[in-house]
């Protein structure tokens, strides 16, 4: 009897030391996955690097744009990392599913939100009607951006490049082409002028254009001796007009 029960707890001993030395025993510990992204708002054609933290599992799946496919680690007991570069060209939400070998109720997944934004887009500035004191401007909006919704269209000018003052809203809110009529100038100046769009992320401006003012000259009458001149008051002409006494 004292035989049997020593071979039978030798036996037991055996199997234990058997099954803790081939048999991986896991505890019932959850997936665990964390995903960022830096930066979170990009402008469009830029970038944004996802990054991600995953403990207990050896098989995660990506999903979201061009951040696809399986990525498979060696041991549920070790902490992984992982990063990747996008590029996204619309607003775009990143996933990672992370699986646990424990079953379904211990996966775990994390997503995000990557927002892609773009100024409106404005191209061939114009000029016509030119006087001494205004001229007609405009412009074409050939992309609203991102959002593609713009709350104001217009020109604006100075007499330097690239002028962001002296701004007006033509009123449209729309792609396409525009005109309006610019006033407060003055005679004979050299302008610079560009059309600009606005939407929430900013506003995008055409390349510039340049006109000058019509210039202006003062004729002040004079008689000869013994004559006279009517009328005798200074006129003031445009260029190319003339003054008739």
């Amino acid at each position: 009897m004292c035989t049997y029960k020593k071979l039978l707890i030798i036996f037991v001993f055996l199997t234990v030391v058997f099954i803790s030395k081939n048999t991986t025993v896991f505890a019932l510990e959850p997936a665990n996955v964390t995903l960022d992204a830096n930066p979170l708002t990009v402008n469009s054609g830029g970038s944004s690097t996802l990054s991600w933290i995953v403990s207990g599992t050896t098989e995660c799946w990506k999903s979201g744009g061009t951040f696809t496919g399986e990525i498979t680690y060696p041991s549920v007991l070790e902490v992984y990392t992982g990063s990747q570069v996008v590029s996204p060209t619309v607003t775009t939400t990143y996933t990672l599913t992370c699986y646990s070998p424990n079953g379904e109720l211990y996966d775990d997944t994390d997503s995000v939100i990557v927002t892609v934004t773009a100024l409106p887009t404005v191209t061939t500035p114009t000029v016509s009607a030119i006087t001494t004191t205004g001229a007609t401007l405009g412009a074409n909006v050939t992309s609203l951006g991102i959002p593609a919704s713009i709350s104001a269209r217009g020109t604006c000018w100075g007499t330097t490049p690239a002028p962001a003052g002296n701004c007006l809203a033509q009123g449209g809110t729309t792609t396409g082409v525009f005109t309006h009529s610019r006033t407060g100038l003055i005679p004979g100046t050299l302008y610079y002028y560009r059309g600009y769009a606005t939407n929430t992320t900013g506003t995008g401006y055409s390349a510039d254009g340049t006109f000058t003012t019509v210039a202006t000259y003062t004729v002040t009458p004079s008689a000869g001796a013994n004559g006279s001149i009517s009328p005798s008051t200074v006129q003031t002409v445009s260029s190319g007009g003339s003054a008739v006494f």
